[in-house]
């Protein structure tokens, strides 16, 4: 999840860093102030974003087959 003293981090270097893995498919920022996740997929025309935030209510990550509920990602934080 991103922290406020971290989002920066997450954003900016660790997203460079993360896009040289050759195997990487997905890669997924969770916001901790609300319920706002975004979702980058790599297809062959690049990377793309997806933002989900309610009404929508799951992530879906194609490459590893999984969707995954944003009541399941958030309970534990109570958001």
């Amino acid at each position: 999840m991103l922290s406020p003293t971290t989002e920066t981090h997450d954003r900016i270097r660790k997203w460079r860093e993360y896009q040289e893995i050759a195997s990487l498919q997905h890669f997924v920022l969770i916001a901790q102030s609300e319920r706002r996740i975004e979702v980058y997929t790599l297809d062959r025309n690049g990377w793309q974003l997806a933002v989900v935030e309610p009404p929508e209510d799951a992530i879906v990550l194609k490459a590893i087959g999984a969707k995954l509920s944003l009541e399941a990602i958030y309970q534990r934080s109570g958001r």
